[in-house]
């Protein structure tokens, strides 16, 4: 199953609103004075978000790493922190970030909300947890765009594919092909659109 990394730019993630730590400390990265002992944290979280905003995610998550050591972090940068390990392709540990940060996302924009949804979602799934990956799909299918629908439903597909329930699968991927004939003109849209025809004529022949 292809990876859809570029389906939604971190870009619309910076502008969800104010981040803050928490833990007993609360610090805006355009704060006003703090004694010197906290000066050095407020540093290493404006460090992490400029490298997190310039898809260096490597170094944003030893930045993040070493703050959520020190405080806990709230449900916004945990769930930053899922997406880095995400796209480091450190499944196993963006699953516990996103596990830990999305029962906590109710009053986030929708739309920032299926970010974090389709990443843990595409997060279980390569780690072979389709079944847990099914409910998150949903979850992203009912708050994502339009034109990202098929990305959802392709993934639950995957899953259902996966876990052999192959009629429901099929359903799926035939949802999911027309959201891509719609909405979707993109390369890897196309050789998503030719997998799913691929595998519907190979259900047909079964039959």
């Amino acid at each position: 199953m292809t990876l859809l990394k570029n389906r939604t730019t971190i870009h619309n993630l910076q502008k969800a609103g104010v981040a803050l730590l928490t833990g007993g400390i609360v610090m805006l990265l355009s704060g006003f004075a703090r004694p010197a002992s906290e000066i050095s944290d407020k540093d290493r979280l404006g460090m992490a978000l400029e490298y997190f905003q310039s898809g260096k995610y490597h170094e944003a998550i030893l930045l993040f790493g070493k703050l959520d050591k020190g405080y806990r972090l709230n449900p916004r940068f945990k769930a930053y922190m899922g997406v880095c390990y995400f796209y480091e392709t450190d499944y196993p540990n963006a699953c516990k970030c996103f596990n830990e940060a999305i029962p906590q996302l109710e009053s986030f924009a929708p739309h920032e909300r299926s970010v974090y949804y389709y990443m843990a979602a595409q997060s279980l799934f390569m780690t072979e947890k389709y079944a847990e990956a099914i409910p998150l799909y949903e979850s992203a299918l009912n708050v994502c765009y339009e034109n990202e629908k098929g990305d959802a439903l392709f993934g639950m597909a995957a899953c259902y594919e996966k876990m052999d329930s192959t009629a429901t699968a099929y359903e799926f991927y035939n949802s999911a092909r027309l959201y891509y004939k719609r909405f979707n003109n993109t390369a890897d849209k196309k050789e998503n659109i030719a997998k799913i025809d691929s595998a519907m004529i190979c259900h047909s022949t079964k039959k």
